[in-house]
């Protein structure tokens, strides 16, 4: 059964709807999901988000579940964290659906001549909004293998008055990291493997020809955290590409009711010097699903093919394409580069070990 997940891909295509930008303040949170709001003490216990390296509270926006943002988005639950942005499952008053929000860290204190990944990831997603619209192609079939936006608001920080994105979307389940687990020593099935890069492809191909950019990402850091909770800004791996979903999913359903059955308690931690560190609150793991299809996430490093051939230093360190690695101009064949690394390190382990003795001489001979 496992084998035969990804063979008839659901033919239900969602409405791909406008992604433009809506500034709001949300509402004050309702009791729905909290009937209890009793905070627990977690001495010296770093929470989730407050883990990691560079974690600054003012940072992440003060997220509340059973806030309504937009006058329509109801938060539900907190689904997964990263070093930029939180996401949550919320349910959209008008429609009735479940969607998520990637609520971003704020953008306001950016340094100069940089553009941190969720200030370009909400760029690119506008401009994919807007060629997908321009071709008359949002219910373009490849669509549905890449993780769109339905709207962006914009949210004023209620604490810092700082400017935070919350990018709207359809859910999607678990990712193919997670599939992984399920199969012995973590290696996929061929059938399975073809039919992902196969659809992967599509997808990528409609970015690169339609869409006009190459989704290709850095690691501007490396996190190490529990799969399926942590959000990382990677680049084409299986952390990034999830499995769809139906709307009325029984995983989503689950999650609604834990929360209202068991409310999340919002956590209070103290560092060492009893410093309260914020307020937080503890992701809810879902169901893993295996009725859909692979879908790409994560356009933070995505670049616009309008710059032309790019010759900049890109790419994760040990997965750049040979191109960048002889600093030579490249373009869209490093995304088919990062797919093949992709199926390499999670299968043939052989090829990533040369690759890593070919990039050690070639960098060190340039180093030189």
């Amino acid at each position: 059964m496992a084998a035969s997940m990804f063979m008839r891909p659901h033919l239900r295509f969602s409405s791909f709807c406008s992604a433009s930008t809506i500034r709001c303040c949300p509402k004050s949170p309702i009791s729905t999901y909290h009937r209890r709001w009793t905070h627990k003490m977690a001495q010296q216990e770093l929470v989730e988000e407050q883990a990691l390296s560079f974690y600054r509270r003012k940072n992440y926006y003060p997220v509340k579940i059973g806030e309504v943002f937009n006058g329509r988005y109801q938060v539900i639950a907190k689904l997964g964290y990263g070093g930029y942005s939180t996401v949550w499952l919320a349910r959209d008053n008008r429609t009735k659906e479940y969607k998520t929000l990637k609520i971003t860290v704020q953008t306001d204190n950016v340094l100069r001549n940089s553009t941190p990944p969720v200030v370009n990831e909400v760029k690119m997603l506008k401009h994919l909004k807007l060629a997908a619209e321009e071709r008359e192609e949002t219910n373009h079939p490849a669509l549905k293998f890449l993780r769109l936006a339905d709207e962006i608001l914009e949210l004023d920080n209620p604490e810092t008055g700082d400017h935070h994105y919350c990018i709207v979307s359809r859910p999607q389940g678990n990712s193919i990291r997670t599939l992984q687990d399920q199969f012995p020593g973590g290696i996929l099935p061929r059938i399975i493997v073809k039919t992902i890069v196969h659809q992967l492809i599509i997808g990528l191909n409609w970015l690169h020809t339609c869409g006009g950019v190459v989704h290709t990402g850095n690691f501007s850091s490396s996190i190490s955290l529990p799969v399926n909770r942590v959000l990382t800004m990677i680049d084409i791996l299986p952390q990034n590409i999830l499995i769809s979903i139906d709307n009325d999913s029984i995983g989503l359903k689950e999650v609604e009711e834990q929360e209202t059955k068991d409310p999340s308690v919002p956590i209070i931690t103290r560092d060492g010097n009893g410093t309260e560190c914020g307020i937080v609150y503890r992701s809810r793991s879902t169901r893993l699903e295996l009725a859909g299809h692979p879908v790409l996430t994560d356009f933070g490093q995505m670049r616009l093919l309008d710059d032309g051939e790019f010759s900049d230093w890109w790419m994760p360190d040990l997965y750049r394409a040979p191109e960048i690695l002889l600093q030579l101009p490249w373009s869209c064949p490093v995304d088919m580069w990062s797919v093949g690394i992709m199926v390499s390190l999670h299968g043939l382990q052989h090829m990533t070990f040369k690759l890593r003795v070919v990039e050690l001489t070639v960098f060190t001979r340039f180093s030189n």
